[in-house]
């Protein structure tokens, strides 16, 4: 039989903020974890959501950083995990990430979009449709929007809007990550 190939995969984007992953938790086999906050065991009492938050936050006891948590709102218990790997259906867990790897925002739900985020520009096809040169080249968030809706090189899914007026378009989102403006 062939070994295992174990795929890291985010699982549940969802931070607490978000509402985390109701009846889901990160496959404990699979993916490095530590059980922090037990019930009814005196060396790891049960805990907050709050602790096991925070539990998360320092990798308390964890080998590598801590990216997701799952917490029994019932029994006080709290795993934390570096990774995600293969996330299944819990009844008494829910599952939520630190950080949201992937902006699904909408203008209209959420006005300022994904703060600071933007796809990887050597990796995806974009262009370029606005520049901070001068005001006359500079455009809004709605008309970068527009702009990205009726692109005609490629189809847009995505757009990203800088503070300082610039926008560009992308036909694809590869390796979305933190941006400085």
């Amino acid at each position: 039989k062939c070994p295992e190939k174990l795929v890291a995969a985010v699982g549940c984007e969802k931070t607490k903020a978000d509402g985390g992953c109701p009846f889901k938790r990160c496959n404990k086999v699979k993916t490095n974890h530590t059980k922090i906050c037990v019930l009814d065991n005196k060396e790891s009492p049960s805990c907050t959501e709050a602790a096991c938050q925070a539990h998360c936050a320092s990798s308390t006891k964890l080998d590598g950083t801590c990216t997701h948590w799952s917490y029994d709102v019932v029994e006080g218990e709290c795993y934390i995990f570096a990774g995600c790997n293969d996330i299944k259906f819990d009844a008494d867990y829910v599952q939520y990430a630190m950080k949201d790897y992937t902006c699904e925002k909408t203008l209209e739900a959420f006005p300022k979009g994904c703060e600071k985020r933007r796809c990887n520009k050597s990796k995806s096809t974009n262009a370029k449709v606005c520049t901070d040169k001068n005001s006359t080249t500079t455009c809004s968030v709605s008309e970068c929007k527009a702009k990205c809706s009726t692109h005609s090189d490629f189809a847009c899914t995505s757009y990203a809007h800088s503070t300082t007026g610039e926008c560009y378009v992308f036909k694809d989102c590869i390796d979305e990550a933190d941006e400085s403006d």
